[in-house]
């Protein structure tokens, strides 16, 4: 029996991947703000706020299951983008709260996974971005705050990698999803958002990846049988 772990499992690719694991017979613990309407029995909904810090984490190490897993996943979907002003413009809560969702929240949990699961095959992807190797104007809290996320999971891979545990870690970066926040972000204006303009074009050259699509693939990466300890992966 395989359990995985998916952070912002509610909306977009996290509800995708939420769905297909589920359909695989997976047991499913999401995380987010939000719960999905479903009775099945092998889904576990958490509401935390992981912008914000709390004793969340105490109570998820307490409520892990800790049967004898084939294997155990760990996916850390959500994430947000704003700020999207230049500096000058930005809240400073604003940006505390987008390092502890993006960046904080995802290593809290890898520490969680990797000392409770120190027994069982564990696979570890966090969502990336392109805005994680290219600056991007109004973008310096995104940009940042992925980078940062990629250079941990390098780091935990090298050390999984030195201890020899068989434990791998992805960068996935899917590309621009086809999610509510999409549309959100096209309705700003050019100086609350500059990259307003780029996201309207590629909406109307279709050019937006399907949340479903990014799923099943980033599915296909961890079922690897050649997948190294760390992989920079972009749809």
């Amino acid at each position: 029996m395989e359990l995985v772990l998916i952070t912002g499992h509610s909306s977009g690719l996290g509800l995708e991947l939420a769905n297909a694991y589920l359909e695989r017979e997976a047991t499913v613990i999401g995380m987010a703000r939000r719960s999905i309407n479903s009775k099945n029995p092998r889904l576990y909904q958490f509401h935390f706020d992981l912008s914000r810090e709390g004793n969340w984490e105490d109570k998820l190490r307490e409520s892990l299951p800790r049967q004898d897993w084939s294997r155990v996943v760990l996916i850390n979907c959500a994430g947000t983008i704003a700020p999207t002003q230049p500096y000058g413009s930005m809240e400073g809560l604003q940006i505390s709260r987008a390092f502890e969702l993006n960046v904080t929240a995802p290593l809290r949990l890898m520490n969680i996974a990797v000392a409770v699961y120190k027994d069982r095959p564990l696979r570890i992807v966090n969502v990336s971005s392109g805005a994680a190797k290219k600056p991007y104007q109004g973008w310096s809290v995104y940009c940042s705050s992925k980078a940062a996320l990629a250079m941990a999971s390098e780091v935990l891979a090298a050390e999984m990698e030195t201890a020899e545990r068989d434990v791998r870690v992805i960068s996935y970066s899917p590309g621009p999803l086809d999610t509510p926040m999409q549309h959100e972000l096209r309705k700003k204006k050019p100086e609350d958002f500059p990259q307003v303009e780029r996201f309207v074009q590629m909406f109307n050259e279709g050019k937006l990846v399907s949340p479903k699509e990014a799923a099943l693939d980033m599915m296909k990466q961890i079922d690897r049988t050649d997948l190294p300890y760390y992989l920079d992966y972009r749809l």
